[in-house]
């Protein structure tokens, strides 16, 4: 995973920030799934998101799947 600086995005400007990355179309039209539980994310339901493989990754706002995502990065720095 990247080590580059962690970039906070208010909820306001979520849709430059998912144009800057080339992904907000896919995201509005429903194509953009959480890492965690596959289920569809939107503009509403976005927790976080993150590089790998070069690819945007997102995950939806469920407690669960943002804790399966720490869970996740604890095991992967250790």
């Amino acid at each position: 995973m990247s080590t580059e600086p962690i970039k906070a995005v208010d909820s306001q400007d979520m849709e430059t920030y998912l144009a800057s990355l080339g992904v907000l179309d896919e995201v509005l039209k429903g194509n953009c799934r959480c890492a965690m539980c596959d289920k569809p994310v939107t503009l509403k339901t976005i927790s976080c998101l993150y590089p790998e493989n070069g690819q945007v990754m997102f995950v939806c706002d469920s407690a669960i799947c943002v804790e399966s995502l720490m869970k996740a990065r604890r095991k992967y720095d250790a």
